[in-house]
This record gives C-alpha cells, structure tokens and sequence, in this order.
C-alpha cells in the first residue's frame, strides 16, 4: 500500500485549493501490461522502472499530480508519471505509473537531510 499526494486537476478540471491524498496498491508490472492491453487492445510492455497503482475507490493521476511521490512506509519510492494508458475521458481499469527513485535515493537524501 503506498500514499500519494497531489494538486492536479479535479471535476471538470479545476485547480483545487485543498492538497488531495489518498491511498494506492502496488500491482505488478504484469497486472499493469494487462490493464493497459485490457483498454487499447494492445500489448505493451511496461519497464522496471515503472510502479504501476489502482485505488478502490477509483483514484487517478490527473494533470497537476506528475512529480508528486508514492510513498510506502514513509520512503519515497516513485514520483507521479501520469494516468496510464494515455486515453481521453474515464475508465475504470486505468492506472497510474510512476518512476521509480530507487536510483536517486542517494542524491535526494543529500538534498532534504539539511531540513
């Protein structure tokens, strides 16, 4: 289970006022192929470097949220991407992707552990 936090776009594309948070599960980069493959007919493969997330209630990355983190266990592991596949309007097997830190977590702890 991982959290996330964001200020993109809600109904009808408004900026909120308030930050949004909620939580995701983590599906497997297999699960997410499927689910992309579900909706456009079409197999894709998604690389390691990705998480792939799905919330129930529907929880979907909109424009606003890319660079907002996943975190799991208070560690940051992934910054926001976007809404996966890229399609116009609602769907309910969409999900998010996200890119994963893991690589950074050296340079990011240098910059935030003065704070």
């Amino acid at each position: 289970m991982g959290v996330t936090a964001g200020w993109g776009t809600i109904n009808n594309n408004v900026i909120p006022t308030n930050l949004y948070a909620g939580n995701l599960t983590i599906i497997t980069n297999v699960e997410c192929i499927n689910t992309i493959e579900i909706i456009q007919h079409q197999r894709i493969i998604v690389p390691a470097k990705f998480v792939c997330t799905k919330a129930e209630p529907y929880l979907l990355s909109a424009p606003g949220d890319s660079g907002s983190p996943l975190i799991v266990d208070g560690i940051l592991i992934a910054i926001t991407k976007g809404a996966t596949p890229n399609i116009q309007g609602f769907h309910p097997y969409r999900a998010n992707a996200h890119l994963t830190v893991q690589r950074y977590n050296n340079y990011i702890e240098t910059l935030v552990s003065p704070y």
